[in-house]
């Protein structure tokens, strides 16, 4: 959910279609708002981390350290920067 928002960001401010990418770091560098509360793009880029491995598991990233206060702190990351994003979209 937090790509699909990130490029609807994207497509609201460029007014062109977001680029072909999973990549939640790279949306980020495209969204042009002086706004964007350094916390919020420290949690889009924390969660990108984890992003890719859950995307494509023949990667084979580890999982064995995903314990369930970890995955609660980035999912609530997560929900923060999807506010974030659908406050932009209003």
């Amino acid at each position: 959910a937090l790509e699909k928002i990130l490029k609807a960001v994207v497509r609201a401010q460029t007014k062109q279609r977001a680029p072909y990418t999973h990549s939640l770091r790279a949306l980020m560098r495209i969204i042009k708002d002086p706004l964007v509360p350094e916390g919020i793009a420290d949690k889009v880029l924390r969660a990108d981390v984890h992003y890719g491995g859950s995307r494509y598991p023949e990667a084979g990233m580890a999982l064995d350290g995903y314990v369930r206060e970890l995955v609660a702190e980035i999912v609530a990351d997560m929900e923060e920067a999807f506010q974030w994003c659908l406050a932009r979209l209003k």
